[in-house]
């Protein structure tokens, strides 16, 4: 028996935890920034569109992708994004040096890794474009 004011759900994967919500709550705020805020339907948006870019770039479910963005919609609808395609997303920490990064994306076998300008006021508030870039070729020392 749940206890009163708490709602239980089913399992389910994060990607639709994202969908249910914006399909209960869409136009209630989701994230906050100091000059842009986004509602759960426009971040549900946001994470399909970065899902069907992930897909479309050939990953499959059970590979993994970073996160090395700026604190942005595009960091949060990165990662809801990954987990709709069925991937593993990996948040990497900006402050990694260089060899660190590196074990990372070794130790993860991190196929994708998004990355944004260092200042997050350089981005553009989301349209329909991702505001990151995809390494277009293998990390070095890896195949495929």
């Amino acid at each position: 028996m749940a206890e009163p004011g708490i709602h239980r759900i089913e399992v389910t994967t994060l990607g639709d935890l994202l969908d249910l919500r914006a399909a209960e709550q869409g136009e209630r705020l989701a994230m906050v920034f100091p000059d842009h805020q986004v509602s759960y339907a426009g971040l549900a948006e946001r994470a399909g569109f970065f899902a069907r870019g992930l897909i479309a770039a050939g990953l499959k479910p059970g590979e993994t992708v970073g996160i090395l963005l700026p604190n942005c919609v595009d960091a949060i609808a990165a990662l809801f994004g990954a987990a709709k395609a069925g991937l593993y997303p990996v948040p990497v920490n900006a402050r990694y040096k260089s060899l660190e990064l590196a074990d990372l994306i070794r130790h993860s076998r991190m196929r994708t890794l998004f990355i944004g300008p260092a200042d997050p006021r350089a981005l553009p508030r989301p349209t329909s474009r991702p505001c990151c870039r995809r390494r277009s070729r293998p990390w070095p020392g890896r195949t495929g």
